[in-house]
């Protein structure tokens, strides 16, 4: 998934439910990447809209999520927030640093 500023509550749902959908069709559990990188500002209301942001989300089907891109600000706030609270998120800075994380635990799964 990928934020592009300026973007909508409408348009993150959607990537959001295509997101699932894809996962639901996984017969393996998945990692999840979300670039935010030129994600800028969120919408309003960020907070006050977490419990919405994952109806339906199949935990079972995902094995990490990873954010990239978002270093600072109140966006990242939140996500840590969210991270602590619903789903476990992991930063990266860059696509190479994500896949990095993500081969040092697949590592790790395998011992």
């Amino acid at each position: 998934m990928t934020y592009q500023a300026p973007w909508t509550w409408d348009e993150m749902a959607e990537a959001r439910d295509d997101m699932i959908a894809l996962m639901n069709a996984s017969p393996e559990p998945v990692n999840v990447m979300i670039d935010y990188s030129a994600g800028g500002d969120a919408p309003r209301g960020l907070i006050a809209r977490f419990g919405e942001m994952l109806p339906d989300y199949p935990t079972a089907k995902q094995k990490q999520v990873m954010v990239i891109g978002l270093t600072a600000g109140f966006v990242k706030q939140a996500a840590e927030i969210f991270s602590r609270v619903f789903v476990r998120l992991t930063f990266a800075k860059t696509y190479e640093e994500a896949a990095a994380l993500l081969r040092a635990e697949e590592n790790d799964e395998a011992r």
